[in-house]
């Protein structure tokens, strides 16, 4: 597998946004995405085989794509994340 440069995890409901980063802190904080990272195993695939798929959309950002308030987008090359808080002239 390879990892992917930018994955987006964006909540289905915004009431359970708050739960969704909280549960990627975790796998933050508990070393899965840098271990992912390592393996280039960081990737929509492996992110959707957690419970992740249940609560949120997960695909890869592309060009153009518009970011929502809340979306995390997580770095495959260094397993970390970003909350997008918006801006940038959206």
């Amino acid at each position: 597998m390879v990892n992917d440069s930018q994955i987006v995890v964006r909540a289905r409901d915004f009431e359970i946004a708050p739960d969704v980063e909280h549960y990627v802190e975790t796998l933050k904080k508990n070393g899965t995405l840098e271990k992912l990272s390592k393996e280039d195993n960081l990737n929509v695939k492996s992110i959707k085989n957690t419970s992740l798929s249940k609560m949120c959309d997960i695909f890869t950002e592309e060009i153009g794509c518009k970011l929502e308030v809340s979306d995390i987008v997580i770095f495959g090359e260094t397993g970390t994340f970003e909350i997008y808080s918006g801006g940038g002239g959206d």
